[in-house]
């Protein structure tokens, strides 16, 4: 699991999370409130949501390949207050293909550098956490193996 600590407050890092999805070109599927369910059953959380979303196009040519891949799809990112501080966490997509017994998938993963179920989390939590300026000045928004 990759963490990366936030600079911005809950409601700024989750509106530039669904920006930066959206600028992918993304959709997002679904907004897990944990917060919300833990106050419907009459308990506290601090505000906690799963953001699930993918690109289907990417995600269908992996599936075909590999169904058991559509497990882990669509991708999520976590996104928590915890403390004095708002995070955000997400599995490395990579490691989808690890385990996978088809070598296909993983050559089809890597003949896609820029896909949209692979860099893109990084620069997405990035921007996220970080704001788009802060990314652009400090070279986090460059593709990375």
């Amino acid at each position: 699991m990759i963490v990366q600590r936030s600079a911005a407050g809950n409601g700024d890092t989750a509106n530039r999370l669904f920006e930066a999805i959206k600028r992918h070109g993304l959709t997002v599927f679904a907004r897990i409130d944990h917060a919300a369910a833990a106050s419907d059953v009459g308990l506290s959380l601090a505000p906690e949501e799963v953001v699930v979303f993918g690109n289907p196009l990417a995600g269908t040519a992996l599936m075909q390949e590999d169904r058991r891949i559509g497990l882990e799809l669509p991708l999520r990112i976590l996104l928590w207050e915890q403390g004095d501080g708002v995070f955000l966490a997400h599995g490395d997509p990579r490691d989808l293909v690890l385990g996978m017994r088809s070598n296909s998938t993983g050559r089809l993963w890597m003949q896609w550098p820029s896909c949209s179920l692979r860099l893109p989390l990084k620069r997405l939590v990035n921007r996220s956490a970080l704001g788009a300026r802060v990314v652009g000045a400090l070279g986090l928004d460059r593709e990375v193996s």
